[in-house]
């Protein structure tokens, strides 16, 4: 139990972080519900891992891109759009960014205990994995709610080229960026020089996704929230 809680405990603290944030909360119901809509997201990839795992082609470009990146922030960014895209309570461009990282923090709960158990990871292994692969998964959640926002906002504005193009966008970046970095773990387990670019790309990662957060901030404090005025 206690490497479950620190494998997931820096995410944890990053979404409340952004919960708090949020100047009008979203309602308990609404947060349950996305936390149950990760863990969903990462026992059916799970599932869908085992099934499909016999026939996946051994080439370690396409089994990381297509295999891991596409089909996790597929089946993230399905549920993700189906529970809140039309929610009554997004009513602001905000709380995209609260709902992605929510759906992330229950999808990393469920990933972790499924790593911690399976392959017997130490405790600096939890540690480097909590800072590592779960802080992807928050990045990512947070690049993901970027988009969607700016996709909701457009539609309420009739933009729907634009709505489109969005959301297009809100699936393909944390795709090709996730698969990217599981290319990087892979070679790097050949090739030790790779592991200190692996810390710089998660550190990129983390830049990018504060200042796509720190830009939201600034549009809510400009006024630029919500979708019903």
């Amino acid at each position: 139990k206690m490497k479950i809680i620190i494998g997931f405990l820096p995410v944890l603290l990053l979404t409340l972080f952004i919960y708090k944030k949020d100047k009008h909360k979203e309602s308990l119901y609404m947060i349950i519900l996305l936390l149950l809509g990760g863990i969903f997201s990462a026992i059916f990839s799970y599932t869908v891992s085992e099934f499909i795992k016999p026939i996946v082609v051994n080439n370690i470009v396409l089994k990381n891109l297509l295999f891991i990146g596409f089909k996790e922030e597929f089946i993230k960014f399905i549920v993700l759009f189906l529970m809140c895209f039309n929610a009554i309570e997004f009513d602001e461009i905000y709380d995209s960014i609260v709902y992605s990282t929510f759906l992330a923090l229950g999808f990393i709960f469920v990933e972790n205990i499924i790593y911690i158990y399976d392959l017997k990871l130490d405790l600096i292994e939890i540690v480097l994995r909590s800072v590592m692969s779960c802080g992807i998964h928050f990045a990512l959640g947070v690049i993901m709610g970027y988009f969607l926002g700016y996709a909701k906002d457009n539609q309420v504005n009739s933009k729907y080229l634009n709505s489109i193009t969005d959301i297009f966008l809100a699936f393909l970046i944390p795709t090709i960026l996730h698969g990217l970095y599981n290319l990087l773990i892979s070679l790097s387990m050949t090739n030790s020089d790779i592991s200190l670019f692996v810390v710089f790309y998660v550190f990129c990662l983390f830049t990018v996704s504060y200042i796509l957060f720190t830009r939201y901030l600034k549009l809510r404090n400009n006024n630029f929230v919500s979708f019903n005025n």
